[in-house]
């Protein structure tokens, strides 16, 4: 399996960026144009890179204030780390989800899931039925804006 340069989870966000191989960019992570990211780096979850970072091989990049440190291993032991990730999710996301007995798999018929529908439609919490939520939305539009901030 060819290991791909970048593993890039969840709603990650890169802006015309340069990146090198065998990196991770973690979910709600931004990194902006102009950036420069190098071999073997982990950008945390949420990190936003100001437009122009420059990030040096086999570095860990964390917190609000991007905060960039060395990473303790080694970029052998950071690329085999990457690629055993990756073989792993390779095998988890490529299995189909069984059937159930008497349906598909996006098909739940299981008497749990029933019973659960059931309690909701029986339930004064239901959610908005279309005529509700057309309603809702017609009054969201009708009413004035309120400042923000005070």
């Amino acid at each position: 399996m060819p290991i791909p340069r970048v593993l890039v989870h969840g709603m990650a966000e890169v802006i015309d960026a340069s990146i090198g191989s065998y990196n991770a960019i973690e979910t709600k992570a931004k990194v902006l144009e102009g950036c420069d990211i190098h071999d073997g780096c982990v950008i945390g979850m949420a990190v936003r890179l100001a437009a122009g970072t420059e990030v040096p091989d086999n570095t860990t990049v964390y917190g609000p204030a991007a905060v960039m440190r060395p990473s303790s291993n080694t970029k052998e032991a950071h690329m085999a780390v990457h690629r055993r990730h990756l073989e792993w999710l390779h095998k988890v996301l490529a299995k189909p989800k069984p059937a159930t007995p008497g349906g598909t798999p996006s098909t739940p018929t299981t008497a749990g899931a029933a019973a659960a529908a059931a309690r909701q439609a029986a339930s004064p919490a239901t959610p908005l039925n279309a005529q509700q939520a057309a309603a809702a939305a017609a009054r969201r539009a009708a009413a004035p804006a309120t400042p923000t901030g005070k």
